[in-house]
């Protein structure tokens, strides 16, 4: 390890250095669509950053696959679409590009999802913790539930440029996902003499969500993006 940053370090210092710059728009199926920004410096070493959300039908794709696969099962996936709702996608990474005159580069990096989430029923989180909710509460009440996913991203592609500055970008790659944290609570309010219970209840059900996400969310990349590259 030591070496190879030893020869990027060598490899730096003895050639000019241009800088340049990425702007662009971008997707990355299936997980998010957004704004990316790259920094390219000596070495043609590159750090990268992006911003995006993930989309209902991407997020569809991710629960289709892992219910298909049988993975989980539809209740869980419905669990997961409301926890992930409307999340935000951020990525950081750092990447190379190793030949001079071409647009050959790889990546790897962090990225999170998160700041998302939305309601679901009782009758969902009974299914999914075990808790007979119906008898205790009747009605089918609110729960509002957020998840919030850190990953490891790695990736290799192609950058082309036309007319000087005008960009597509392609990649492949693969997310994975280390950790996940998840907040299921009731959304109504009820006397405090029952938030043992509720704790019960929240705590199997965030356990089970992280449990999910951690073994299974898990995602290949297919990544395409237009810009402008600063030179």
């Amino acid at each position: 390890m030591l070496s190879a940053l030893a020869l990027l370090t060598v490899a730096a210092a003895s050639e000019p250095w241009h800088p340049r710059g990425n702007v662009e728009v971008f997707t990355s199926f299936p997980t998010d669509v957004g704004l990316r920004g790259t920094f390219e410096g000596p070495g043609r070493l590159r750090l990268t950053g992006s911003a995006g959300l993930l989309p209902r039908p991407y997020l569809d794709a991710i629960n289709d696959t892992a219910t298909a696969n049988a993975w989980y099962d539809d209740k869980t996936a419905d669990l997961i679409d409301a926890a992930l709702e409307n999340a935000l996608v951020l990525r950081l990474h750092l990447g190379w590009r190793p030949f001079p005159k071409q647009g050959f580069q790889f990546e790897l990096g962090y990225g999170w999802i998160g700041l998302g989430g939305g309601l679901t029923g009782s009758e969902l989180i009974a299914a999914e913790t075990g808790y007979d909710l119906s008898a205790f509460l009747g009605d089918d009440y609110p729960f509002a539930a957020s998840a919030s996913l850190h990953r490891v991203d790695a990736s290799f592609g192609w950058e082309h440029v036309f007319a000087g500055h005008l960009l597509v970008r392609w990649d492949l790659g693969a997310s994975y996902t280390f950790q996940a944290t998840a907040d299921v609570h009731h959304d109504f309010d009820a006397p405090a003499l029952f938030d043992p219970f509720f704790d019960r209840v929240e705590g199997k059900a965030n356990e089970e969500l992280v449990k999910v996400l951690e073994q299974y969310v898990h995602t290949p990349i297919l990544a395409v993006g237009v810009g402008w590259r600063f030179q």
